[in-house]
């Protein structure tokens, strides 16, 4: 942790794997994934702590876990890694009181983007966006780019 007004940051939980993303919950509370071991194959792991430190709490797991998306009760992550996204073999993870479950799978994209509204996800996956609803169902596409799309965003009714 680092005060915006600067000094020596102090470690709220220790690392095991190399970070990959960190968001912050509302009402606090931290939420990062980290990846380990070579790839193909490489792990990862969601993890959250308070903004205090403290006991570090394992989330999911799974292949190698990349972007995270926080939703109200849900929890989003993308996995594969970027050999396994590269090859269509990443997927959309969805996490909540109601356990863990797949929302896409088969994305190909070297880091996979991802955004949540009320009732979609939207990925994008190289130079095109898709999105799927969040009830299942497949991927449709709803915009293409000239060049590869680097980010996304929302505020809850458009996408950007």
């Amino acid at each position: 942790m680092l005060r915006p007004s600067g000094g020596t940051p102090s470690p709220l939980a220790p690392v095991t794997g190399q970070p990959q993303d960190l968001i912050r919950q509302p009402g606090g509370g931290l939420i990062w994934s980290e990846r380990s071991g070579p790839a193909p194959g490489e792990t990862g792991t969601v993890k959250s702590v308070s903004e205090g430190g403290g006991q570090v709490s394992v989330i999911g797991s799974g292949g190698s876990i990349e972007r995270l998306f926080l939703d109200g009760a849900s929890l989003f992550w993308t996995e594969g890694g970027r050999m396994g996204l590269n090859q269509g073999n990443g997927r959309i993870v969805r996490t909540s009181s109601g356990g863990v479950d797949t929302v896409v799978s088969g994305i190909a994209a070297d880091t996979a983007r991802l955004v949540v509204t009320a009732t979609h996800a939207y990925i994008a996956d190289l130079a095109t966006i898709g999105r799927v609803p969040l009830s299942g169902g497949g991927t449709e596409t709803v915009a293409e780019a000239s060049d590869r799309i680097v980010s996304l965003a929302t505020d809850g009714a458009f996408v950007y």
